[in-house]
């Protein structure tokens, strides 16, 4: 191991990320089961799910559900961030038990593409909010508009 081209360095970053979100998300089914699993905890009843170029330009799944109250929606892909547990022994009681809570799907979807788009609207909203959200988790600041939807949510990725 003398040569130079095999000493240990430590990845960047972006590089990190984008590994750890290819565990979370291994292929466009693991996508789908994700966003709906996310609807399903939303109360949703109604669930339609559109593949265009069979998925692999994008997946895009719609719901009825409650929506993303305004407070959580820049954080909806940031890694670890989530409704559901507040701490570790939360996983084994209340919210803990719904189908997802750990935050990282969307936070890995979002590394692993180009573009994850969420427009979201509750109750409460007026009108929906459209995000746009980079491979960092963040919101893309230009991004943000308001538009007509009915409650709850559409994903994009």
């Amino acid at each position: 191991m003398g040569s130079h081209d095999n000493e240990i360095k430590p990845l960047g970053q972006d590089s990190i990320s984008r590994i750890v979100a290819e565990q979370a998300i291994t292929d466009l089914s693991s996508i789908v089961k994700e966003l709906v699993d996310n609807a399903l905890d939303a109360d949703s009843t109604t669930i339609k799910i559109r593949l265009y170029g069979h998925g692999l330009d994008v997946i895009e799944v719609s719901d009825d559900g409650v929506g993303v109250p305004q407070a959580s929606r820049p954080f909806l892909c940031t890694r670890y961030a989530t409704s559901k547990i507040t701490c570790f022994e939360d996983i084994y009681t209340g919210t803990g038990l719904t189908m997802g809570f750990r935050g990282e799907a969307l936070f890995s979807m979002a590394c692993l593409s180009k573009n994850l788009v969420v427009a979201t609207r509750t109750e409460e909203d007026e009108l929906a909010q459209k995000l746009e959200f980079g491979r960092d988790g963040g919101v893309k600041p230009a991004s943000v508009e308001l538009l007509h939807r009915k409650f709850g949510t559409t994903v994009a990725v």
